[in-house]
């Protein structure tokens, strides 16, 4: 059974491993947790479509305030 504190730890890195921004063996080891976690699993399947959905709104202009800002 998997631990509470071992969860949080893969759901902190579910964005990287979508971002494909994990090493191999990183990957591989979450990889392994998701198919014994369901509830990590179904956390994976909300942030997938989360991003989904996100990628279809309208993009906005960057106002030029917040652009000099950043840079």
């Amino acid at each position: 059974m998997k631990t509470k504190l071992e969860c949080r730890e893969i759901r902190k890195s579910l964005g990287d491993l979508l971002d494909g921004a994990l090493s191999p063996a990183e990957r591989q080891g979450i990889e392994a947790h998701l198919r014994d976690c369901m509830d990590c699993r179904e956390v994976l399947r909300e942030l997938r479509c989360t991003c989904r959905v996100l990628g279809h709104l309208p993009r906005e202009p960057m106002p030029d305030r917040m652009k000099a800002t950043l840079l």
